[in-house]
């Protein structure tokens, strides 16, 4: 189907200042590229948690006045105000992670009495949580024209740094306990005596438009979180192709095997430093990391979206097979 009508729903999404959610706001604008017709309801819960009452009264005002073919929220959160809202619509509803790995929080929607009609998240590790019968795996997609080598000193002086040092990069919160700051930064001081020139740089509240600078200009990328879905960053370094130390969380050690100077690691500072001393060494990876990252592009897993979009709208039924496939 043609001219989708789609109604966006989310509690995560880009404005000044903070860059949450940048991949929900990459994800709908590719799916816009392809055609949709999509409008926006940002929840804005940083300004009160009140904020999903009103919410909920102005959804359903937009669903008196316009028509749509569907509604996709972003976030268990949004889909529980879209499900108390929305009687009528197919709901598609994307799980972007943290809420289905955090125990407590996947017990509530697990619990939660009224399901979407699809589900899709990020992870197969996310699925078998879950346990749904219309639930599909799809990580979101990399702008692989946006992130792409790119001359390393050129990126470096764009950012003002140093073109001698040895940039470990860590991208993320490092406020928040769930990206494992601590357990990064214990492993960066096994290694800083050994070379002056090795620094380790906290990236975080960037415009988007800079992070293919950022991920040119480092030498590695830290990962440490202690949950994950489908963490972008990876495939975005390695479509930057900066190689990549992780411990084995969310789908990275899916994305890192047999990827060329990149380790996935224990939770461990002593095992983290060794492979970073390694990567260090060794620098660079090859250019296999963009062919493999191919079938991750916006544009194909737009078109997967997609086509959950037509099947849900044409009846229910139909999604019995795995069309994301």
């Amino acid at each position: 189907m043609s001219n989708l009508n789609v109604l966006y729903v989310t509690n995560t999404f880009p404005k000044e200042g903070n860059s949450a959610g940048t991949h929900v706001k990459a994800q709908i604008e590719s799916l816009i590229e392809e055609g949709v017709n999509g409008e926006i309801v940002r929840i804005e819960t940083e300004k009160s948690k009140l904020t999903y009452l009103k919410s909920m009264y102005y959804i359903k005002k937009l669903l008196k006045k316009k028509s749509y073919h569907l509604i996709h929220a972003y976030n268990g959160f949004s889909g529980l105000v879209c499900m108390l809202t929305n009687k009528k619509l197919p709901l598609i509803l994307s799980y972007t992670g943290g809420e289905i790995l955090n125990p407590l929080t996947r017990w509530i929607f697990k619990s939660f009495p009224k399901k979407p009609d699809v589900t899709i998240v990020k992870s197969t590790q996310m699925k078998k949580l879950l346990n749904r019968k219309y639930i599909f795996v799809i990580p979101n997609g990399v702008d692989l024209t946006k992130f792409r080598p790119l001359d390393k000193k050129k990126a470096r002086n764009k950012l003002g740094l140093d073109p001698h040092k040895k940039y470990i990069l860590f991208i993320g919160n490092a406020d928040s306990k769930i990206k494992g700051f601590d357990l990064a930064k214990k492993a960066f001081k096994l290694i800083k005596n050994r070379n002056e020139n090795f620094e380790m740089i906290v990236v975080n509240g960037k415009r988007y438009s800079e992070m293919p600078y950022w991920l040119n200009s480092g030498d590695v990328l830290i990962m440490t979180s202690k949950w994950e879905g489908s963490p972008n960053v990876v495939k975005e370094a390695l479509s930057c192709n900066l190689p990549v130390v992780s411990v084995d969380v969310g789908d990275v050690k899916e994305h890192l095997s047999q990827r060329k100077n990149c380790y996935i690691c224990k939770r461990n500072p002593q095992e983290i430093a060794k492979k970073l001393l390694l990567t260090l060494k060794n620098e660079s990876i090859d250019n296999s990391s963009r062919i493999y990252l191919s079938k991750f592009s916006s544009e194909i897993i737009a078109k997967k979206i997609i086509n959950i979009y037509n099947s849900t709208i044409h009846t229910k039924s139909e999604i019995t097979r795995d069309i994301s496939n």
